[in-house]
């Protein structure tokens, strides 16, 4: 994470650097620095320390599937906090997201194990010659 955020600090700081240039800053309102708050709080710190919980509890393989439901919590919090219409498509993927969920992270039932019986056929003495 560390490297993700040095890189869009290195590749966003020039443009940034340009927009205050060429328009200055205007002072925060009080809705800005709740949105900053919320966004430094919620959505990242919330998120990371949410996220390693999760990867205690769960294989590697099982937790990084839980990554395909940002979209779906996307939509959903879309919907609800901002009254966005929901369309069928959006509801198929959801759908289709949450089986998959699903089928990474059920319990599986334990396997029998397979019996293997081995054939042995005498080895020849030496001398020996074999026939077909």
């Amino acid at each position: 994470m560390s490297g993700v955020a040095i890189f869009g600090l290195v590749f966003l700081m020039p443009p940034s650097a340009v927009e205050l240039g060429l328009r200055g800053m205007g002072r925060p309102t009080a809705v800005d620095l709740l949105g900053l708050l919320y966004l430094g709080a919620v959505a990242s710190a919330l998120a990371f320390v949410v996220w390693a919980f999760g990867l205690r509890q769960l294989e590697a393989g099982q937790a990084a599937i839980f990554a395909n439901l940002n979209p779906l919590v996307g939509v959903v919090a879309a919907a609800v906090v901002l009254g966005e219409p929901v369309t069928w498509v959006q509801i198929a993927g959801g759908g289709l997201i949450l089986i998959g969920v699903w089928l990474v992270t059920r319990p599986l039932a334990p396997h029998t194990a397979m019996q293997v019986e081995t054939v042995t056929t005498p080895s020849p003495v030496q001398g020996e010659l074999l026939t077909p």
